[in-house]
């Protein structure tokens, strides 16, 4: 007799405890993102006064092929390479995962003088380290 209450009461538990398997405890991760860059062309030369560094993150997996910038971040006469750049921008780990680049140029008196030839993926399990995006020389036309 003492052993139905008691199955009674187990399978009052696990029917109620059986559906909290499925529940998602994890915080959502937020969208907005800080990327720290170290923009280099592996000189240490001083740059010139009227110097540009332009940082862009873009989503690569847009459809029109050419890809939607998140965030741009432009450093205005920088003293010397690398140059240090923070952008700010919104993902979430969906466009983490479908395709995020970052982009760089240098430009000198409004010429583009250096700029990334490669891309330089972001993802979910690096976008809180800092970037070091590798410059080259752009031949002159």
């Amino acid at each position: 007799m003492k052993v139905l209450p008691l199955a009674g009461l187990l399978f009052a538990l696990l029917t109620l405890s059986a559906g909290c398997g499925h529940v998602d405890m994890t915080p959502p991760a937020s969208a907005d993102r800080v990327l720290n860059c170290a923009v280099t062309n592996n000189t240490q030369a001083e740059l010139p006064p009227d110097t540009e560094v332009t940082v862009r993150v873009v989503d690569v997996s847009a459809a029109n092929g050419r890809g939607e910038v998140l965030a741009e971040e432009t450093v205005a006469n920088p003293p010397r390479m690398p140059v240090m750049v923070r952008v700010e921008f919104q993902a979430e780990d969906a466009v983490l995962r479908r395709g995020v680049n970052v982009e760089a140029r240098v430009a000198v008196g409004g010429k583009l003088r250096y700029m990334t030839t490669s891309a330089h993926p972001i993802t979910t399990s690096n976008v809180n380290e800092t970037q070091v995006i590798q410059l080259v020389t752009v031949a002159n036309r």
